[in-house]
């Protein structure tokens, strides 16, 4: 219940217990109320959007920060999420569930992240039907199983 709806409650109390519920049900308060729901769902949808772009500057600051180049290239890529099959560390290769049906092309950069927790990037160098597979051009924090990459984030 949203603090707003928890101080009409409290104000509401003493009008109940005198049985005046009238109010309570007035068209103005019912739409009140479905605005209080529609602004908390669009604050929440914000606030998500909000995160994701304090994801997408973190990259982009660390990238500049190890030397990683930003290409005009890197952002115009199209929007292709993945996740992680396998990490062979020791190969410095990532597989990941998206190939050429999911318009997977040699060259594409992946981020690959978990949460908010950003791993590194991976450029693919193979790409099947199905899966592609790349190397590990930076890596921040080790990449694993059921991590989640994308072309942008």
């Amino acid at each position: 219940m949203s603090p707003i709806r928890q101080i009409c409650i409290v104000a509401m109390s003493p009008l109940l217990s005198l049985g005046l519920t009238g109010c309570a049900a007035h068209p103005n308060n019912i739409e009140s109320a479905q605005s209080i729901d529609e602004l908390e769902k669009e604050n929440a949808e914000l606030r998500q959007q909000l995160d994701t772009l304090r994801v997408r500057l973190d990259v982009l600051a660390s990238d500049l920060c190890s030397g990683v180049s930003i290409t005009k290239c890197d952002l115009a890529l199209p929007q292709i999420d993945a996740t992680v099959l396998d990490v062979q560390g020791d190969l410095q290769v990532v597989l990941l569930d998206r190939g050429a049906r999911d318009l997977v092309e040699l060259g594409y950069v992946f981020d690959v992240f978990r949460g908010r927790k950003y791993k590194g990037r991976v450029r693919i160098t193979e790409v099947l039907e199905s899966t592609s597979s790349g190397e590990i051009l930076h890596e921040t924090n080790p990449m694993e199983k059921g991590d989640s990459a994308t072309t942008r984030l």
